[in-house]
């Protein structure tokens, strides 16, 4: 058995395509079930993630400073006053109506 076993390793020995195919064999095996195949591909994964989150985070702050920049004007703060809290001055005629008509 074990001269069986020295035959094989050095049928494998003898030739240096064998050795490489061997050798790569090995080194594949070992990316895989050590898992440094999965951490890489799990941190390529992340670093999309997080570079997608960087540029909308990019986006909303350009948005933001618009706002600051239009916030700036007093015409832009009356009107938004008027829009999101029906903000009336004292000289204008309100109408109400009811939503059964």
């Amino acid at each position: 058995m074990f001269s069986k076993l020295k035959k094989q390793t050095f049928y494998i020995l003898e030739s240096p395509k064998r050795f490489l195919i061997l050798c790569l064999g090995v080194c594949f095996f070992t990316l895989v079930f050590d898992g440094s195949l999965w951490r890489l591909y799990s941190l390529y994964k992340q670093q999309s993630l997080l570079e997608q989150s960087r540029l909308q985070a990019i986006e909303e702050t350009n948005k933001y400073r618009e706002l600051i920049r239009k916030a700036r004007n007093p015409s832009f703060l009356k009107k938004q006053a008027r829009e999101r809290f029906d903000w009336v001055e004292e000289d204008e005629l309100v109408f109400l109506f009811s939503k059964d008509q």
